[in-house]
């Protein structure tokens, strides 16, 4: 406070008016000592907070880069402090887009075909359950409707979206071998309207993945997570929180490999392709 004080008396010397000093920078011995004189503003140092979340995101810089980035820039906010807004935005997100788990159980297979009308929005899975050795078939998903509820208020007002546009979704998916024992495939989603912005990777919003191997059994289980809301969507479209109702044209994507065994199909050779 009494450098605060000093301060601005010097400052009114020099004719600085309505000035004041936000941070002062001390070099002691071979250590940098900073010392903020701002006022705390919780809205923007929420935005500060939030606008490093964004940049460490997109970048991809882990915990322990930042971490040092900190190190030799005082005035950069303290990495428990980032971690900490992280986590508030994680919780808030589960909040309004809900992440589901369960498992792909293949020696269930008939009884997933004939529950998948109740298995698309089933909500009352574990969100607990406990990874073991075996990892294969475990599944995490999203709602499809619950992203639109999220997305379309953010398109309409960029003007990607406007009243009277069809909302043409494309999906697509593919495998990954992530080691030599298990696999990972993917379900994206995304928004035809945009254009060439659907080209980077930020605009593929991931709708389930699950480990385990590209196979019919497999993948026909996992779509059955989404067959009532896609039903809905097709025949009914869909109404956002402004009600207007949009109707919604739907594509599919993938290597040939992978729409085979979607559709059932056992060759590249099938008509479909050709």
């Amino acid at each position: 406070k009494d450098i605060e004080k000093e301060s601005k008396i010097i400052l009114k010397q020099q004719n600085f008016d309505n000035t004041k000093i936000r941070y002062i920078e001390l070099e002691i011995g071979d250590e940098i000592v900073g010392i903020d004189l701002s006022e705390v503003n919780l809205d923007f140092t929420r935005v500060r907070q939030d606008a490093v979340v964004c940049a460490c995101d997109e970048a991809l810089i882990s915990r322990d880069g930042y971490r040092h980035l900190a190190a030799i820039s005082p005035n950069l906010e303290r990495e428990y402090q980032i971690s900490n807004r992280r986590n508030e935005i994680s919780k808030y997100m589960e909040t309004i887009i809900p992440i589901y788990n369960c498992k792909i159980e293949l020696d269930n297979i008939q009884n997933n075909s004939n529950n998948s009308s109740n298995s698309s929005n089933n909500n009352s899975v574990n969100p607990n359950f406990s990874l073991t050795n075996d990892q294969n078939g475990f599944c995490s998903y999203r709602s499809i409707k619950d992203l639109l509820n999220t997305l379309i208020p953010i398109w309409k007002k960029k003007s990607i979206l406007n009243i009277g546009d069809n909302i043409k979704l494309k999906f697509g998916g593919d495998g990954h071998i992530v080691t030599n024992k298990y696999s990972h495939v993917m379900f994206t989603m995304c928004l035809l309207n945009e254009g060439d912005e659907v080209l980077k990777p930020e605009k593929q919003y991931c709708i389930l993945l699950y480990i385990g191997k590209e196979q019919y059994e497999r993948l026909s289980i996992a779509v059955s997570k989404f067959r009532n809301e896609l039903d809905s969507l097709k025949n009914i479209g869909f109404i956002d929180q402004d009600n207007i109702t949009w109707n919604v044209k739907f594509y599919f994507s993938g290597d040939w490999k992978f729409m085979a065994l979607v559709k059932g199909i056992k060759s590249g050779k099938f008509k479909i392709f050709l």
